[in-house]
């Protein structure tokens, strides 16, 4: 039986205006375009790439699901020197948010730093090997940090007011969630005990030794302390802990990335003489502060920004976003594969012995709150 609104003038059109403001047809077109990526890249065999819908739960008792509309997921297995292999996981997932006659404003900031806040997770944390992967943010830096604002614009035509919900920051808020949910499997992975370490090579009371007669802050010359440790030293240490096998480790990267629907400008304006025009630009990127991130990751990260960062795109520019990342994934891949033998011979006892004097002395800090500029984070 077929609904008379099929027949009647203009029905038909809103039936499609509906459709198209619940959002799926959004999330369909990205989801084919993420398809068309895929596809364009998956010439190597060691290199695999995956796009799909994200369901996941951040409990086995809790029913309550959350859903990623789409993800990209780079993954490749590689090894760097005799002992050390890389498990490489680049991944971008994308919020999709439709709402009618919306259009986006982004205005510049003056912050060369914001890219190094998305998150690379390794379990090489304090090694001169994790240092070297601050290297693979080449090709973020040019998206330069911007505020947005959202403003309705009827048809495209009548700019009326700004739009009040809080779009880009709740779609961020959302992908980070599932980042630290991500996340978390790995930041409860321990290889080793940090007790053995100091039974065995007593590194760590020499630490507390050198602090107590120096009266240094730990975290002000723990970088320097841990560059020291004889490579000597170092070879012992991963005679017992390679066993003369490789082992695997992984690098985790995410590039969070909101998908809209409506057009995005860049705002050219100055001080002195205000806003003077408007630029069409494929994305931009925004930053929120997220509550609890980035929680436990914080000193397992290679870099870090005060804020989360995301990318801001539509369907036309969401290519483009998409193959920065897949650029950002053969950066990381090169900063891992340039690094000189040395830095390969010392990362295991370094990182282990990093990762031991951060629990010890984190749990000593006060909670007293947070600010940026006093993030004693900065020096490691």
């Amino acid at each position: 039986m077929t609904s008379e609104w099929r027949t009647k003038d203009g029905a038909t059109g809103q039936v499609k205006n509906l459709l198209e403001q619940a959002g799926l047809p959004l999330e369909l077109q990205v989801a084919e375009l993420c398809t068309k990526f895929r596809a364009s890249h998956a010439t190597a065999k060691e290199v695999h790439i995956t796009s799909e819908k994200i369901v996941y739960s951040t409990s086995v008792a809790e029913n309550n699901y959350r859903e990623v509309d789409q993800r990209i997921k780079i993954y490749e297995e590689f090894g760097i020197g005799e002992l050390t292999g890389i498990q490489l996981i680049v991944n971008m997932p994308i919020e999709c948010k439709y709402r009618r006659d919306v259009e986006c404003f982004a205005f510049p900031l003056s912050d060369e730093t914001a890219h190094y806040g998305f998150p690379i997770l390794s379990q090489f944390a304090g090694s001169e090997l994790s240092r070297s992967l601050a290297a693979s943010y080449t090709s973020l830096e040019g998206i330069g940090r911007t505020s947005t604002i959202l403003v309705e614009v009827e048809g495209g035509k009548t700019p009326h007011k700004i739009h009040k919900e809080n779009l880009i920051y709740n779609a961020a808020g959302s992908l980070y969630d599932f980042v630290i949910f991500d996340l978390s499997p790995e930041e409860d992975v321990e290889e080793k005990s940090p007790d053995q370490i100091d039974d065995e090579l007593n590194l760590f009371s020499q630490f507390k030794d050198y602090l107590e007669n120096k009266r240094f802050v730990w975290w002000s010359v723990l970088r320097e302390w841990i560059s020291k440790i004889e490579s000597e030293t170092c070879d012992v240490f991963n005679q017992k802990y390679f066993s003369g096998h490789r082992i695997y480790h992984a690098v985790s990267a995410h590039l969070p990335i909101v998908c809209i629907n409506g057009p995005i400008y860049r705002v050219q304006w100055n001080s002195s003489s205000g806003i003077q025009s408007f630029d069409e630009i494929p994305y931009c990127l925004s930053s929120i502060r997220k509550r609890s991130w980035p929680g436990k990751a914080r000193f397992k990260l290679a870099a870090r920004a005060p804020e989360a960062p995301v990318i801001v795109t539509n369907p036309n520019g969401l290519n483009s976003v998409l193959e920065i990342g897949f650029s950002w994934y053969k950066e990381i891949r090169d900063s891992l594969t340039r690094i000189n033998s040395e830095a390969e011979r010392r990362w295991a006892l370094e990182s282990l012995f990093f990762d031991q004097v951060v629990r010890y002395y984190i749990k000593e800090e006060s909670e007293r709150g947070y600010r940026s500029d006093l993030d004693f984070g900065q020096w490691l």
